[in-house]
């Protein structure tokens, strides 16, 4: 997402990002970010010990390994939101989604999520992965006709519906679907600490802040 980081001309920036380097001014530990496109590449690489967080909007849903992997604090709550073109026959309910194709980033955990709403809704919900665009990109190529449908979270809706009027991203795919970060199992200790290190950014405001600045 390009909201969370981007790199600019002369600076690097985002929510990831500045929260990151928040996150290491209050630590003092050194934090060093990595990319990654693949969300499953994203966790066997958490799992073998080569990142420690993943960072990113992951849906809390039952087909999350629990066993593996460990979910911070909720980052923020927020659902997931169906994007499409305006038109006659727009999709209002989950179950309608049925047959259809959405297409979501490469490095998107949402994929997770879809596919445990196709179980819920008993028919095939097809996923089409994008290697190269964000969910913003994406929301674009569904106002273009390029691709028929993507998914946003509750933040990303708010700004697409106001910078591409001939999309709707009004109708919800969850109801209340909480987000987080993710950590090892193992790392009780790294996720004590961090949440009571986003605890103290949300006391102290920085966190608000971050959210109004780039959402």
């Amino acid at each position: 997402n390009e909201r969370d980081y981007y790199v600019g001309q002369d600076s690097t920036a985002g929510f990831v990002y500045d929260l990151a380097r928040q996150l290491s001014k209050i630590s003092g530990i050194r934090i060093e970010i990595s990319l990654e496109k693949n969300w499953k590449e994203s966790l066997e690489s958490l799992h073998r010990g080569n990142c420690d967080i993943i960072a990113q909007d992951i849906p809390l849903t039952a087909v999350t390994d629990t066993t593996r992997y460990r979910f911070l604090d909720l980052v923020h709550p927020g659902r997931l939101f169906l994007v499409q073109r305006q038109s006659d026959s727009l999709v209002r309910q989950q179950i309608d989604l049925a047959g259809r194709t959405v297409t979501i980033p490469e490095a998107s955990p949402t994929r997770l999520f879809i596919s445990h709403l196709s179980e819920e809704i008993g028919d095939s919900i097809f996923v089409r992965t994008d290697p190269t665009y964000s969910s913003e990109q994406l929301a674009m190529m569904v106002a273009s006709g390029d691709i028929d449908y993507t998914i946003c979270n509750e933040r990303e809706a708010k700004v697409l519906a106001k910078l591409l009027p001939g999309i709707d991203c009004s109708t919800p795919l969850s109801f209340g679907l909480r987000q987080a970060w993710l950590v090892r199992r193992g790392s009780v200790a790294l996720c004590d600490s961090l949440n009571g290190w986003m605890d103290r950014l949300r006391q102290n405001g920085e966190l608000q802040r971050l959210y109004e600045r780039y959402y």
